[in-house]
């Protein structure tokens, strides 16, 4: 047996993984129980940004919408793990030739939505940090927290979508530790909802100079039904 397996099986009886769908236990390697697996509808969707567009494996709703809800509000981070592995299924069949190192146009960056500090600490954890630093790690491209969130503003989902552009405006600035300029970003979120908060992002990259930003979140609930 080689070292790799060895490790590998050693991981998975020690630290077992939970299907966010049930919380069975799981091998870490798989993204859920097979039971759930069976359930999983690919729908890989693609919507339309002002400036750019998002990948989403899923629709907002039955088992996904609850492994999100889950995740998120019942302090799972855990789940970040398996429910990146569905997102990078997605990114890998629409994103196919930004993930060529061979390519000018490869991805520089993978980053994430931001939390402020409040928010991060009344939580434990940024849900969108969690699933870009797992997706860095399959994906091999480097995670940097090029974007900050400097104000809290009202929770998304608690408003109408009317005023959900609004609401984000003047929140999101550039972390001055990072470079933008020239890079091809791919941005990660949860969930797309109006598409508000990753447009507000996506314009915050550009105007600093960033040459091209792409989007994948794990599920959307802009899909028709």
């Amino acid at each position: 047996m080689s070292f790799k397996k060895l490790y590998t099986l050693l991981i998975n009886a020690f630290f077992p993984a939970r299907c966010p769908y049930c919380n069975e236990t799981i091998f870490r390697n798989t993204e859920a129980c097979d039971d759930c697996k069976s359930k999983l509808e690919y729908e890989n969707i693609i919507t339309l940004l002002y400036k750019s567009k998002n990948i989403s494996p899923f629709k907002y709703s039955g088992i996904n919408k609850k492994a999100v809800l889950n995740f998120k509000f019942n302090n799972n981070p855990n789940y970040s793990e398996q429910m990146a592995i569905s997102m990078q299924k997605s990114i890998i069949n629409e994103y196919s030739d930004y993930l060529d190192n061979r390519s000018p146009k490869n991805f520089d960056i993978i980053t994430c939505v931001p939390f402020t500090k409040r928010r991060y600490q009344k939580r434990g954890y940024n849900q969108s940090q969690l699933l870009a630093k797992n997706l860095s790690d399959y994906l091999n491209i480097d995670f940097q927290p090029v974007l900050l969130k400097t104000k809290d503003n009202q929770a998304q989902h608690t408003l109408p979508k009317a005023e959900r552009k609004k609401n984000v405006e003047g929140v999101f600035e550039i972390n001055s530790e990072y470079k933008v300029s020239g890079k091809t970003i791919l941005l990660i979120d949860d969930i797309l909802t109006t598409g508000s908060t990753l447009n507000e992002c996506v314009n915050i990259l550009y105007t600093n100079g960033a040459e091209n930003v792409l989007c994948a979140t794990y599920a959307t609930a802009m899909a028709k039904n």
